[in-house]
């Protein structure tokens, strides 16, 4: 045990001191606690210690918990479980007399987490339901699709089912790209158990085709189609296919010191989307989420490395997207000054100006108007050991020695070669505006823009209900809101909508291109039916879709 270059022996040592006032008692306290976040041999003795001390029920489930733990999430936990530890020594030496409600609060910690991956099996597909104080409706909530996770649910059989829908993408992923959403259909079946699976009518090509035959192939289209209804009418589905969300999603969580656990199947290296050739965007940004998750430099069976080596062969990160940029910028992985000017300004403009960001395509605006108050205000997220090591891993030459500009996109990210005007536009911006607006008295007139630029942002959320027009925005609104003021009530408003963006399939967790599209399935569902001359045959189902689109 060296205290003077051990930082975990320091700190426990400072802790167990303060408690005990008894050197001999700090030293072993801190040795146990060293031990067991350093993974020491010693560590099953203490266990083993524990076992004899704590009652059965309780150590047990600890035990369980700990060696259940993949090696990426098990230091945390280790952490934790280390101060429960400590609290049960002290007690045990008589340094410490209130145990009992200290070790509550530990034992509460560790029941109300969620469990890792590996266990996370089932999840339930909750519709129409709220659940939060924090949000917001105008309809009861119709059409609401969230995801949440249910320990108690699902048989062995239904597990083992779920477990070989994973298997098969995986093992087909490169072939299938797309999901199935098998998890979604076992359930609704279940839900709607008076659709039996009709018989298939197969026709040979020497044979004709009736009007019978293609009357009960509709029959039997529709009547499996309605059996995937939801109660409240309309029919829920995945709206995925963009790899770019969940990065975005992930940063600002890391930006908060919170986290998304997720099961996601990787290839190397990511495009824009899920069919799309590999781009620098779709690579970094992937790059980057796995290492916040947790995701070691070296892990993934080589994929990082690959991943990496990618990344670099292709000019390194400073050859990515404006986008791209911008994230990495707001989480302390590139400079500022090396993203195109993004000037908050232009929403001071007159609307007469066909310049105006209010005459451009809403998606466009609504993206850049986040965007332009987080650089206006050179926001950047705590400077954490992972963000240095991106620093490190993401680029061809040292960080201190990059030579900030606007640089260029990689050419399999650039789609549209941009114009001389723009160019020019851009550097005359970085090189003669910024400056001005960076100190006084510009300074003022930034300020002044970046208060209607979050007024804006406000009028946005509160309009959609928090949800935003879509979730690049929906994200970056989120992280602007929280950049304002992190306790604020329009923080907390945006937190309970996250879940409406996110679905889970067999391919993993995914952010969606938006909360779904529920009416725009919903309408053609019903027309298709009444197409058909079966109407009669299908009525509940119409019913309930047109209810739907009343209430929606």
């Amino acid at each position: 045990l060296n205290l003077k270059k051990n930082t975990i022996a320091k700190n426990a040592y400072s802790v167990a001191w303060e408690k005990t006032k008894n050197p001999k008692a700090a030293k072993t306290i801190t040795v146990c606690l060293s031990a067991i976040l350093s993974h020491h041999p010693c560590e099953s003795k203490l266990f083993k210690f524990l076992d004899c001390h704590l009652p059965h029920s309780e150590s047990h489930l600890h035990f369980s918990l700990i060696r259940s733990e993949q090696d990426g999430e098990k230091r945390e936990r280790a952490l934790h479980f280390s101060a429960a530890f400590y609290l049960s020594f002290l007690y045990q030496c008589k340094y410490l007399t209130d145990n009992r409600n200290l070790f509550a609060h530990f034992l509460s910690f560790w029941f109300s987490r969620e469990p890792n991956r590996r266990t996370q099996k089932m999840w339930k597909l909750k519709i129409a339901e709220g659940g939060s104080p924090w949000l917001r409706t105008l309809n009861n909530h119709v059409g609401r699709q969230v995801w949440e996770f249910d320990p108690k649910l699902g048989t062995p059989e239904e597990l083992l089912e779920i477990e070989k829908a994973r298997e098969h993408f995986r093992n087909n992923r490169f072939v299938k790209k797309h999901s199935s959403d098998l998890f979604m259909r076992m359930q609704l079946s279940k839900e709607n158990p008076g659709h039996a699976v009709l018989p298939q009518i197969k026709v040979k090509d020497t044979e004709d085709v009736t009007g019978e035959t293609v009357t009960n192939t509709l029959r039997r289209a529709i009547n499996f189609h309605s059996s995937l209804q939801a109660h409240d009418g309309h029919w829920p589905g995945d709206y995925g296919g963009p790899m770019f969300l969940l990065p975005g999603l992930s940063y600002q969580m890391s930006i908060r010191r919170r986290f998304v656990d997720t099961f996601t199947i990787i290839r190397w290296w990511v495009g824009l989307h899920i069919e799309g050739p590999s781009t620098m965007f779709g690579s970094v940004l992937t790059y980057v989420t796995l290492r916040l998750l947790g995701e070691g430099a070296k892990d993934g069976q080589g994929a990082m490395e690959s991943g990496r080596k990618w990344i670099l062969d292709h000019g390194g990160a400073t050859a990515i997207t404006s986008w791209g940029k911008m994230w990495l910028s707001v989480l302390g992985a590139f400079e500022w000054s090396g993203n195109n000017p993004l000037p908050p300004e232009i929403w001071l403009l007159p609307y007469m100006l066909p310049i105006h960001p209010g005459r451009m395509w809403c998606h466009c605006r609504m993206v850049y108007l986040p965007m332009s108050y987080l650089y206006g205000k050179r926001f950047v997220g705590p400077i954490t050991p992972t963000v240095l090591s991106l620093r490190k891993e993401l680029f061809n030459v040292p960080y201190h020695e990059i030579e900030i500009g606007m640089w260029l996109a990689t050419s399999e990210d650039l789609y549209y070669p941009h114009p001389l005007v723009q160019d020019i536009l851009w550097f005359s911006l970085h090189m003669a505006v910024e400056p001005i607006l960076m100190r006084w008295p510009g300074k003022k007139l930034r300020e002044k823009a970046l208060k209607t630029a979050i007024e804006h942002i406000h009028y946005e959320d509160e309009n959609t209900r928090y949800i935003c027009i879509g979730p690049v925005n929906k994200v970056l609104n989120m992280l602007c809101c929280w950049v304002e003021d992190p306790n604020s009530e329009a923080f907390k408003l945006h937190l309970p909508r996250i879940y409406d963006y996110l679905w889970i399939a067999e391919d993993g967790m995914k952010m969606q291109g938006y909360n779904g599209s529920q009416l725009w399935d919903t309408a053609f569902a019903v027309q298709a039916i009444i197409s058909t001359n079966l109407v009669e045959e299908f009525g509940s189902t119409l019913r309930k879709g047109h209810k739907f689109i009343k209430d929606s």
